[in-house]
């Protein structure tokens, strides 16, 4: 049941392609935003909001050789889901952060 403090949203992370890309270790790492703690909480809200995540247009094939990083975002809250690849070099810089962020919060929970 989802209460006045909780938002709901789930991010799954993906990051595939580049140098020393390994798909074996490349699974897909989910942050679950109601986890977090609030100041992380309130910065990943703000940088879906900004970098218009659910506006961008959906996944898409992306053009690149095989060593280009793609960074594979989903976002889910409140019955939308939308997912979003982009590749390196990210030029536009909200999107840069939020996957700054993400990478962040997923380095820290890798086993």
């Amino acid at each position: 049941m989802k209460t006045a403090n909780t938002f709901g949203m789930r991010i799954t992370f993906e990051v595939s392609g580049g140098i020393g890309y390994f798909p074996n270790r490349a699974a897909p790492h989910t942050i679950d935003v109601d986890q977090l703690i609030p100041i992380e909480r309130d910065a990943v809200l703000r940088l879906v909001r900004v970098a218009g995540v659910f506006e961008h247009p959906p996944a898409a094939a992306v053009p690149g050789s095989a060593d280009q990083r793609v960074y594979r975002i989903t976002v889910a809250d409140e019955g939308r889901k939308h997912t979003i690849d982009v590749a390196d070099p990210v030029t536009e810089p909200s999107l840069r952060d939020l996957i700054a962020t993400l990478r962040s919060l997923t380095a820290r929970r890798r086993p």
